[in-house]
């Protein structure tokens, strides 16, 4: 019946579209679609066969591009870290450095407040040595001129202790 059906169907395009050198058999015609699709899939296979190695290729020159933009990236980094390093052991060396100026700066420091000190007791000292000195001084010249004034009386009275005998 699907057979009848078929010639039927293929009666009335033969009759409405004015087809001619159509074989009347409808099984030849899907044959010939189907060759014709077949050859049609064959080149779309050919086609995508193309596409697919054509994808593979600049798949690859991505993926090396890429390899030379990680290894590029990674000898970046590595210089980057190289330098970090380098800067690091600076900054450690200046810290060091530092510490031991500041060390030595604060001993400074301590040596000028203690001078400053030793400076100020020096002066208290001279400052007391000059007024005892100035002490010493009058006294010594009290003794002296009580010394020199008891010689001169002594002398003084030996002189008229020696008048008073010639004269008598």
């Amino acid at each position: 019946m699907r057979q009848r059906w078929l010639w039927l169907i293929h009666g009335w395009k033969i009759k409405l579209l004015g087809l001619r050198n159509v074989t009347l058999d409808p099984m030849s015609n899907w044959q010939q679609k189907l060759g014709h699709s077949s050859h049609k899939s064959k080149l779309n296979i050919n086609r995508i066969g193309v596409q697919q190695a054509n994808f593979r290729k600049k798949k690859e020159r991505v993926e090396v591009d890429l390899a030379a933009h990680i290894a590029k990236y990674d000898e970046d980094m590595c210089s980057l870290l190289n330098q970090t390093k380098k800067i690091e052991n600076e900054k450690n060396l200046e810290r060091d450095q530092l510490i031991e100026l500041e060390t030595h700066f604060l001993k400074i420091d301590t040596n000028h407040k203690f001078q400053s000190e030793e400076i100020a007791v020096l002066s208290t000292l001279q400052q007391r040595r000059f007024f005892a000195k100035g002490k010493l001084h009058g006294t010594i010249t009290n003794i002296q001129r009580v010394a020199r004034g008891e010689q001169a009386r002594t002398f003084t009275q030996q002189l008229r202790n020696k008048k008073s005998k010639k004269g008598k």
